[in-house]
């Protein structure tokens, strides 16, 4: 009993974490990419709403248990409701909110909602109903007590949707959130091509254009009903895959009464004109621009791995233009450099560009640290610049109430650390732990009149200087490194 105990205590307090679901309203980051089953290259080709908008049914291959087979009827009535949740409460907020004229075109989609036909001949999704702890082992790699899978191989790249059996101690203890019923909305939700929206995920996992302008109550955030958000989702989403102008460019007002988000084409109007993104393969920022709806590559810089700027030292900056949320998105320094912002919720990307290179690039993010079975907030900002021909990268991260870290590496390529300093700073945000690589002189810190005794007995005096030289250049970078973190935390 005492071991059941306790894996129930931790199933509920991860929820609490917002960790038990993996993958504002967000589209996933490649709802736009073509589904390598189909030869269409139609928007959404991959999820489910393209269909259900055309009015097709989705067929559904549900895999159950042996003892719940009894059972399957009922298991099909409700993943059928499941679905229609989704479609019913735009539908009902429209009508309370008296905007049907508004939504004149969306609403028979809507209230049509979705059909769905059980088969295990080439199924559209697959529906797997387990035992909670076997849910918990299909799901272990995004960490969920539920999930959705997409882009295996091994089936053909059919989505699947893994969903634990209620059980009532656990619907209990966390008020719902591990319900079947719960986990199926959120998991329905991305077949359909919305992205996770819990503070440690949103980031990365949402489209840059296709989503609301800051975190909101979310069924795909952690919320046990669905919201004015999602109601958003959906009719932006049907307006993406359509192609719809809904709004033109005045735009159409959320259906949360406190946002201030005006939709356009899906797109939130006063959201950043630019994105800015790495690119792993070519090794250049990216400098992407809204055109005609679309993201369009404007520029892409490689690193300037001889002349960036210090990110030790402040450049005052002229800002030469701003969006509808009063954010720079555009700017000169004084020493002549271009910069660029931008933004997705609460990562923010600023490129600094000259001469055709980037001198620098500052991302700020939330940061995340688990300790034992908790998860403890906190915030992260990475630059990224040269120098002496090597790549360089600075980190620092600050957490609640437990301390936080810095990290300084440099090496010949983007992804290598030829040279590396950790740092470590308890709640107090005082040094705690140092660790250096690749550096001979090992720890900084060395009394200054030690330097010499530093090299080795035959080595000669123009030997014995150049490691007083390196020492001393040691010692002037951990004491910038720190002054940094101080600076900024």
């Amino acid at each position: 009993m005492h071991k059941v105990c306790r894996v129930l205590l931790l199933s509920v307090i991860l929820l609490t974490e917002g960790i038990c679901f993996p993958a504002p309203w967000g589209t996933l980051p490649n709802y736009h990419d073509p589904d390598p089953q189909k030869e269409t290259k139609a928007v959404g080709d991959r999820y489910l709403l393209r269909q259900i908008v055309q009015g097709q049914p989705i067929v559904v291959d549900l895999i159950l248990e042996p003892e719940d087979e009894p059972k399957r009827a009922e298991f099909q009535t409700f993943i059928r409701q499941s679905y229609q949740q989704w479609f019913r409460y735009p539908a009902e907020l429209i009508r309370k909110q008296k905007r049907t004229e508004e939504f004149v075109d969306v609403l028979p989609v809507l209230e049509k909602g979705v059909m769905v036909r059980f088969s295990d001949e080439d199924p559209d999704i697959y529906f797997f109903i387990k035992n909670y702890k076997e849910v918990l082992k299909d799901c272990s790699a995004v960490g969920g007590a539920g999930c959705y899978v997409f882009a295996q191989e091994s089936n053909g790249f059919v989505p699947e949707i893994y969903i634990p059996k209620n059980n009532f101690l656990l619907k209990f203890f966390s008020n719902r959130n591990l319900s079947s019923e719960r986990i199926a909305l959120h998991e329905i939700g991305h077949s359909l091509g919305l992205s996770d929206q819990y503070s440690y995920a949103r980031d990365n996992n949402t489209h840059s254009l296709y989503r609301s302008s800051k975190p909101a109550e979310s069924m795909m955030a952690s919320n046990n009903s669905l919201t004015c958000d999602d109601a958003d989702a959906i009719i932006n989403l049907i307006d993406i895959t359509r192609g719809t102008s809904r709004g033109e460019d005045t735009g159409w007002r959320s259906f949360c009464k406190k946002s201030t988000d005006y939709y356009s084409h899906g797109k939130v109007l006063d959201n950043g004109v630019y994105h800015i993104a790495f690119n792993e393969e070519t090794e250049r920022w990216e400098l992407m621009s809204v055109q005609e709806g679309v993201l369009q590559a404007e520029a892409s810089f490689g690193m300037d791995l001889q002349t960036s700027l210090d990110p030790f030292v402040k450049v005052q900056e002229t800002i030469l233009q701003r969006d509808g949320s009063n954010r720079p998105v555009r700017a000169r320094l004084s020493t002549g450099e271009e910069v660029y912002y931008s933004y997705v919720y609460d990562r923010k990307i600023r490129l600094v560009v000259h001469d055709g290179k980037a001198s620098l690039v500052d991302v700020w993010t939330p940061a995340w640290k688990r300790v034992k079975w908790r998860m403890f907030s906190g915030k992260q900002r990475e630059i990224y610049f040269g120098g002496d021909g090597k790549h360089r990268y600075l980190a620092a991260a600050f957490y609640s109430k437990r301390g936080g870290g810095l990290e300084y590496s440099e090496g010949n390529s983007f992804f290598s650390r030829e040279k590396m300093i950790n740092m470590t700073f308890d709640k107090e945000k005082k040094l705690e732990y140092e660790d250096w690589y690749g550096y001979e002189d090992g720890l900084s810190g060395v009394p200054a009149e030690k330097y010499l005794s530093l090299a080795k007995p035959s080595a000669t005096l123009e030997e014995k200087l150049m490691r007083i030289n390196q020492r001393k250049g040691v010692d002037q970078l951990r004491q910038s490194l720190l002054e940094w973190y101080e600076g900024i935390k």
